[in-house]
């Protein structure tokens, strides 16, 4: 990938313009863990920043079979449907046994599985959204993030730097690969994981509703940043950044360290 040159074409874009106001922030957050968003609204509240929590999908709960076969690849939904024998009860008392000792590895990875699927629905979903509604981008937040006071400032300050065919904006992450600097305060991204922060442009969501989302075996981020390497989606990484992870704030996803 000839990141330089890409870079240079996208300098004399033309900006990527949006009115100041908003901005429109979606907070995604598990209903059965509502309490860990407090930091999240407190800081977003001291920013006067107005948000919509967007109840994330489950993946503790019945999972609907029309979005595993559209979303998920063949080895994730094989993976995910190791537990379709389990009830609903069951499944959550296994998640409560922090260990999963009184299960097999296969099933142990299956609910891991079934989680990250959880995830990347939430996201999917306010991807969808955004084409519904007709945004020009929506901020992305996971309930375990902070802004800072001068959040809105350096926001439209960054977005307005932007060419006017971006597709994502990392306002944090992790495993960040930077490209070229862009302009100040930006970076043409190369990858990176992790998606506690972001925005997406429409043009950004439905270029992913329309490939890199479908029939996935990776993680939301994994997927994400195999898009931006492979170039099929333009992104950036704002740097400073420009949200914060708690790292106090435990994760809801049930982390094994072996693949089945």
């Amino acid at each position: 990938m000839d990141w330089e040159g890409v870079n240079a074409k996208l300098l004399v874009e033309e900006r990527f313009k949006t009115e100041a106001r908003g901005p429109d922030v979606r907070v995604i957050s598990l209903s059965r863990a509502g309490e860990r968003r407090n930091l999240t609204s407190a800081s977003l509240q001291q920013a006067g920043i107005e948000y919509r929590v967007f109840v994330a999908v489950d993946g503790l709960a019945p999972i609907n079979e029309s979005y595993l076969s559209k979303y998920a690849g063949p080895k994730k939904a094989k993976r995910i449907k190791l537990t379709e024998s389990f009830t609903h009860q069951e499944i959550l008392r296994i998640h409560a046994s922090l260990s999963y000792t009184v299960v097999d590895e296969k099933t142990r990875f299956s609910l891991h599985e079934r989680l990250r699927f959880g995830c990347y629905l939430s996201h999917v979903f306010l991807w969808e959204t955004v084409v519904a509604e007709d945004l020009a981008f929506l901020v992305i937040l996971e309930d375990d993030v902070s802004v800072p006071t001068n959040f809105r400032s350096q926001l439209f300050q960054t977005l307005t730097s932007l060419p006017k065919s971006w597709d994502v904006l990392y306002l944090n992450g992790c495993f960040k690969h930077f490209g070229p600097t862009f302009r100040k305060g930006l970076f043409l991204a190369r990858g990176g994981l992790c998606t506690y922060g972001y925005v997406i442009s429409r043009k950004g969501a439905e270029s992913l509703l329309h490939h890199g989302a479908l029939h996935s075996n990776k993680p939301i981020d994994h997927m994400l940043d195999e898009e931006v390497l492979s170039g099929n989606i333009v992104a950036f990484h704002a740097d400073p950044p420009m949200v914060v992870l708690e790292d106090n704030i435990t994760s809801t996803l049930a982390y094994v360290h072996n693949t089945v």
